[in-house]
């Protein structure tokens, strides 16, 4: 719905601060979120979703999600994402040191985004999504992982995804995995401030998606 819609199904005709938040902790109350994040700087016609899941982007994207409408596009602010973190040396806060960009396990026509390796000398997909993740995502970043040990059999494998949003979508995929699965592979939200011209991450955690879920599942 548009935020006029929003603000009308609350009996209210124009924006405040004062009632702003009052929706938000209202929707919080019965574990519903707005994304994007209701504000004053939305236009009234920008389309808003409400999820059961706490749908968040915790910081700038490259580009917004309703400006991104082909796939070429997408695969554009992926590239200046993937650009930016490598012009700025990112992977420590990732706790990885790169190996190569757009890596290509042999015998196939599969890129990585970033070989990497950490501490342990385990050697580490990282995949970035500019936006959501979703099923597809995962699967990807999991079908690398098998690569890599098929690759260098015996030799830990690992993966992370990073996300510029916290969809449900991804969260489902995740939570369906199997505990062995879910050892390898972790999911951060990236915080881009264009601002200060910098980027961080944070780590969405399993016991956070599962709880989530719960609540999801029960009021279903």
């Amino acid at each position: 719905m548009s935020v006029t819609n929003l603000l009308n199904c609350f009996g209210f005709q124009k924006r405040s601060s004062s009632n702003v938040e009052l929706i938000t902790v209202m929707l919080a109350e019965h574990n519903l979120t707005v994304h994007p994040q209701l504000s004053l700087g939305l236009k009234p016609a920008d389309c808003l979703r409400i999820y059961g899941f706490p749908v968040a982007q915790l910081g700038d994207l490259f580009e917004s999600e309703e400006e991104v409408k082909t796939q070429g596009a997408r695969q554009q602010r992926e590239r200046e994402l993937e650009d930016f973190i490598d012009k700025h040396d990112l992977f420590h806060r990732l706790g990885l040191k790169k190996v190569e960009r757009q890596y290509s396990p042999k015998q196939t026509r599969d890129r990585f985004d970033f070989l990497c390796s950490d501490a342990k000398g385990a050697r580490v997909v990282l995949e970035l999504k500019h936006v959501g993740g979703g099923k597809s995502a995962v699967e990807q970043v999991l079908r690398y992982i098998g690569m890599l040990k098929q690759e260098q059999p015996g030799k830990k494998a690992r993966g992370i995804l990073v996300t510029g949003i916290r969809d449900v979508d991804t969260a489902k995929a995740l939570h369906g995995m199997t505990p062995a699965q879910q050892q390898e592979i972790e999911w951060y939200l990236y915080r881009y401030n264009k601002g200060s011209g910098d980027v961080s991450f944070e780590l969405v955690t399993y016991d956070f998606i599962d709880h989530h879920l719960e609540i999801l599942n029960k009021a279903s």
